[in-house]
């Protein structure tokens, strides 16, 4: 009967195969929920940081040594896109994450600072 193998009668003992299709399933769930988890914690982090940077005075980058205030909104605005497309964890992803942290890491305490914030 078609699909009997996948479904264990009450009082057996599941077989081998379905036991270890079942723990595939699960893995793959728990494989899945970690990528959905790490693509929307980016794209929270990538908005916060795009939030921040529209929010400070132009003149405020240049002043700290940094990039202009356009060229971050840029760079940041493309990882929110590619964190949506893509994920986090994929290539150009990884790149947009390591992008946006370097602005919340180096560039906004800076510029907060030169602020008086």
């Amino acid at each position: 009967m078609p699909g009997a193998a996948c479904v264990a009668r009450p009082g057996r003992a599941a077989g081998a195969g379905e036991a270890q299709r079942i723990r595939t399933i699960d893995t793959v769930g728990v494989i899945d929920l970690i990528f959905m988890v790490t693509r929307w914690a980016a794209i929270i982090f990538g908005a916060v940081a795009l939030i921040h940077a529209i929010r400070q005075r132009s003149d405020a980058f240049p002043a700290v040594g940094r990039l202009t205030k356009p060229v971050w909104i840029g760079i940041i605005a493309v990882a929110l896109v590619l964190f949506f497309i893509m994920g986090a964890l994929s290539f150009l992803g990884i790149i947009g994450v390591v992008a946006v942290g370097i602005y919340m890491a180096d560039v906004r305490p800076k510029v907060d600072e030169i602020q008086g914030r």
